[in-house]
């Protein structure tokens, strides 16, 4: 039996074979799992994108998951990507239609998250984008 804890493993290691197993066993790609100790929610996805696997991370999205998923906090994968300072993974979101306008549970949106994290290109990025601010200038 595949599971959704299987498919983001899988997904968290990069394994595309066994992601597709699940996905064709009937596990929801967007299905989320929770995290032990219960510290919050994830999905494949929010788990690819916090590895740093564009592969992994193209090939859930080809098969449906949703780029502007968001855990318990409001953080979406682009967030993910901008905390990690993982540009390629920001364009790839960004490219897939990610949304520049999605704001925390606190109140941050996504362009307040790269001004705290001091990500001067993903900020002159999401500026041009048309992203606003929230919290900061």
């Amino acid at each position: 039996m595949h599971t959704v804890d299987m498919l983001v493993a899988a997904a968290s290691t990069g394994n595309e074979r066994k992601a597709e197993k699940c996905l064709r066993a009937g596990v929801d790609v967007n299905a989320f799992v929770v995290l032990w100790p219960p510290s919050g929610l994830t999905n494949a996805l929010m788990a690819a994108v916090l590895v740093g696997d564009m592969r992994m991370v193209s090939f859930l999205i080809d098969r449906g998951a949703r780029v502007n998923v968001s855990v318990k906090d409001g953080r979406t994968p682009l967030a993910i990507a901008i905390e990690q300072n993982n540009i390629a993974m920001f364009n790839l979101l960004l490219r897939e239609r990610a949304d520049i306008h999605a704001v925390t549970v606190s109140g941050y949106s996504i362009l307040d998250i790269a001004y705290a994290k001091a990500r001067m290109q993903m900020i002159q990025i999401l500026k041009d984008a048309g992203a606003r601010w929230r919290k900061h200038p």
